[in-house]
Parts: C-alpha cells; structure tokens; sequence
C-alpha cells in the first residue's frame, strides 16, 4: 500500500503537471475510488510502476455493487473498479511480464463486466475480453481461448458498435498472425471490422494498409485499432 507522504507527492503531480485533475477527484487517500482515479491517471501517463500499488489497493476491496441506478451515471463505481483491475493486469504485465497475476486481474475485470447489464461509458468491454483471452493463451491455455472465442461469436448478433465482436475476431487474428498465417490474419481483422464504426482516419489508415502487397506489415498498422481507448462502442453487446 502506498504511504500518505507519497500519495500526496503524486496527487500534487497530478493537480499541477499532468493535465491539471481536479483536486477532489483523486485527493482522498482513504477513498477507494479516488485511489483508482490517481491509479488511472499514472496509467495513462504511461508512469506504470508508480500506478501498480495504486491499483493494487482497488484490488483488495470486494467487487463493487452492481445496481440500476447506476446505468446512467459516469464512473459509476463498478465501471471504475472494471478500469482499475485492466490497467492494473496491463501495468503488472508492463513492468513484471508476470502473466499469471495479470490474467488473474484481468479475469477478475472481465467477469464483473460480464454481470453489469448497463452502458459502460467509459471502459471497452470487448478490449477486456481481448486482453483476458491473450493471457490466457500466453500462459499456454490458447486453445482453450480460441475456443471460447468461437462459441461466443456464433452466438453474438452482428452489429455496428458491438466491441465483443470486433475484438473476439481481433483475437483470432492475433492468434494466426502468431502462426504465421498474415493471409488469415487480415481476413479475420475484417471480419471483425464489419462491427466496427470506421471514421474517416480509419479508413485512411485501411486504405493505406491495403497498398501493403505484404500482410504482415498491413497487419501491424490497422492493429492500432483495437488500442482506441475511448472508441464509441453500442453496448450492450452480446
């Protein structure tokens, strides 16, 4: 748990040089939820060490409550606490490469996003999948991924906006890119992107990776894709 001295050096990093939060936002130290949001903002100023013990105290309490209300509400806590566990494994697996704890934060965020029945508006709840599927394959349990992977997509409805399905095939093409397949590989990703809501930059950087005759390298650029944080998605997705 990080000290009182070295949460209030950080919180007045974060008030003064990065982007000038708002002070009661994350200045609390005994509110969890302030902790997350200070957590979240090392996270995206890509200062990972200093989040870890940060978004490792937000692991520690129970899961958040799940309630109607809170359907339309930002940063309704269970939202927060979903970020908080998926930049947490992201920020472990950053600094440690510790695969097995990451997967088993980012187990826990996938599961809890998976029993909230409400607009997310903030975290990407398909990226979670994404990210929980390639753990599991990293810690050699990858036909157990791509077969979860499978079953759910025939179950899932295409539409634009369904960020399941865009990064269900995302992960499957992730998956034959490993094997050397960038032919399939690119296939899949556009299978995907049938679900996904293009902006004009979007297709510029399709066009551009369509001028590659190599698959490998055209892979590589539209994969920038899945990295969209703050990416419009429909939800619900199912």
């Amino acid at each position: 748990m990080i000290s009182r001295q070295e949460y209030a050096k950080w919180v007045e990093w974060a008030t003064v040089n990065y982007l000038k939060i708002p002070k009661p936002m994350i200045s609390d130290y005994d509110n969890w939820e302030c902790r997350c949001s200070l957590g979240r903002y090392m996270y995206a100023a890509k200062n990972y060490e200093a989040a870890i013990p940060l978004l490792e105290s937000v692991a520690d309490i129970e899961d958040a409550p799940i309630e109607l209300e809170h359907q339309s509400t930002f940063n309704a806590p269970v939202e927060m606490q979903v970020w908080g566990l998926h930049n947490l494994a992201m920020a472990i697996w950053f600094v440690h490469k510790d695969a097995l704890l990451a997967y088993e934060y980012m187990k826990r965020a996938f599961l809890l996003s998976e029993k909230c029945e409400f607009y997310f508006h903030f975290v990407v709840r398909g990226q979670v999948w994404l990210n929980y599927l390639l753990f599991k394959a990293e810690l050699g349990r990858r036909d157990e991924a791509e077969y979860e992977t499978r079953e759910r997509l025939d179950k899932i409805k295409l539409n634009r906006g369904n960020s399941l399905y865009f990064y269900g095939y995302a992960f499957l093409a992730r998956m034959a890119m490993q094997d050397g397949n960038a032919e399939q590989a690119m296939n899949l990703f556009k299978q995907g992107l049938n679900a996904y809501n293009l902006e004009e930059q979007d297709l510029e950087l399709l066009a551009e990776a369509h001028d590659y005759c190599d698959n490998t390298e055209a892979f590589r650029r539209v994969w920038h894709l899945t990295e969209e944080p703050y990416r419009l998605w429909d939800e619900m997705d199912n």
